[in-house]
């Protein structure tokens, strides 16, 4: 019976030592999981920060956004305010005008009118016309038609010059 007794405890001890070993490994395990959990936690706390940041960002660039969209759609609203009452006082027959109102705005068409209300600056328009009228130098045609129009007048005999020089055509026919 000693034997069967010894046997018994070691059998005893074994056990006890298995149920540490179990109970350490339970342990462990239970002390991971915690910590994968805190992890976990962390990391989803970690996305929802930077989601909240991007949703943040984009909402302030919506805002900017609009904020712009709100500044343009009042520069022409206030542009279409502006055409409508020109068009109101336009049909007015008598409409008053403020002359000192426009002689004190150096912008006005006083002092600047402009070609796309109808106002047309003659001198300019008759500059253009006598180009327009003369044919281009860069062409023979031209060239000679200068030259004919300096052959009769009094700009050499005034200048007690005579022509020497031999005409254009001719220097251009030798050629």
């Amino acid at each position: 019976m000693i034997c069967f007794a010894q046997e018994r405890n070691q059998q005893m001890e074994r056990e006890s030592e298995l149920n540490e070993i179990i109970e350490n490994r339970i342990e462990d395990l239970g002390s991971l999981l915690q910590e994968r959990d805190r992890n976990v936690q962390f990391h989803i706390q970690e996305k929802i920060e930077d989601l909240r940041a991007r949703k943040e960002f984009e909402d302030l660039q919506f805002k900017e956004k609009l904020k712009y969209g709100k500044f343009r759609m009042l520069r022409m609203l206030s542009k279409a305010r502006k055409m409508v009452k020109e068009r109101i006082d336009r049909g007015k027959k008598f409409a008053s005008r403020d002359i000192i109102e426009e002689y004190a705005d150096f912008a006005s068409g006083v002092y600047a009118p402009l070609q796309r209300n109808g106002h047309r600056n003659t001198h300019i328009n008759e500059r253009a016309d006598v180009l327009k009228e003369v044919e281009p130098i860069s062409t023979y045609q031209g060239i000679e038609m200068i030259e004919e129009s300096l052959e009769g007048s009094s700009l050499f005999e005034t200048q007690g010059l005579r022509k020497t020089t031999p005409s254009l055509k001719k220097i251009l026919m030798k050629r």
